[in-house]
């Protein structure tokens, strides 16, 4: 209880809850809410979670960073990161980055996501498009 109060009123005094309570998947969940950059401090159990993760990318895109590998190769977790970001995307399966709809989603947040797409994605001339109107730059 201690702790959950602590999440509340400030997510980063996560750093000083011991192992046990960076397992706790109700305490991890409350920290991700308040600031999804708190992902880092949870277990590889808690990272691999995909509620937890699902959470953490919708308060911070870049959160997706330190999901576990099925996470970071969700598709839906993987969308939800990009609509936050368009970069979140550089932290994605390259599976994910193959995908035009997940492309499309973050190059529409920003054009200069497209560096991290990949291949087939660079060269559908309908991303490229998106890109390039979203920023001019890609």
């Amino acid at each position: 209880e201690i702790v959950m109060t602590a999440m509340r009123s400030s997510g980063f005094a996560l750093q000083h809850a011991s192992e046990q309570c960076k397992n706790n998947a109700e305490i991890i969940m409350a920290a991700v809410r308040h600031n999804g950059m708190l992902l880092v401090l949870a277990s590889a159990e808690c990272r691999n979670n995909p509620e937890i993760v699902m959470a953490a990318v919708h308060q911070w895109g870049h959160a997706l960073e330190f999901a576990g590998g099925a996470c970071k190769n969700n598709p839906e977790i993987v969308l939800a990161a990009v609509h936050n970001s368009g970069f979140a995307l550089q932290h994605a399966s390259e599976q994910c980055k193959d995908m035009a709809e997940i492309v499309t989603a973050a190059v529409q947040k920003d054009g200069k996501a497209l560096k991290f797409a990949g291949d087939a994605c660079k060269n559908n001339p309908e991303i490229v498009m998106t890109a390039v109107h979203d920023s001019g730059w890609s």
